[in-house]
């Protein structure tokens, strides 16, 4: 299992998304703050990989209720796992996932502190997939 490198063409926000980037910084200092929850970012890779574990940071003396939906043709979406433990206020959350899949969306139903969806940071690991989708082959 790796980290699955994420770079800013990858990401979708439904709102803010020139922020988007700034939950793959790393930094606990800057984060992506989003429209009113329920509020959602997709991470298209344009191949497959097999997600196994999803490590999402938010703020500190909070918590956030979230989902991780997976897609592999790129529409169709599958819960993959949640968060729905409002006892964890560190902030910081890391699911266990088994999905083969080209998309993954990070969907905040609530933050305890904000009206906002906010993600300081996002970390998939898995490993990639040799697997083709239909959205990667071209027909000529």
């Amino acid at each position: 299992m790796e980290q699955l490198a994420i770079s800013r063409n990858m990401l979708f926000a439904q709102e803010n998304r020139k922020d988007a980037y700034k939950i793959l910084d790393g930094s606990a200092r800057t984060k992506w703050v989003g429209g009113l929850t329920p509020e959602f970012m997709d991470i298209n890779f344009d191949t497959m990989v097999h997600l196994q574990q999803v490590e999402l940071e938010t703020q500190k003396n909070s918590y956030c209720i979230f989902s991780v939906y997976t897609s592999a043709d790129g529409e169709n979406f599958s819960l993959c796992c949640k968060q729905t433990d409002e006892k964890n206020k560190t902030g910081v959350y890391s699911l266990s996932c088994d999905a083969l899949c080209c998309k993954v969306r990070v969907y905040v139903q609530y933050d305890s502190v904000s009206p906002r969806a906010r993600i300081r940071n996002l970390r998939l690991f898995g490993v990639w997939s040799a697997v083709l989708t239909k959205a990667n082959i071209t027909v000529r």
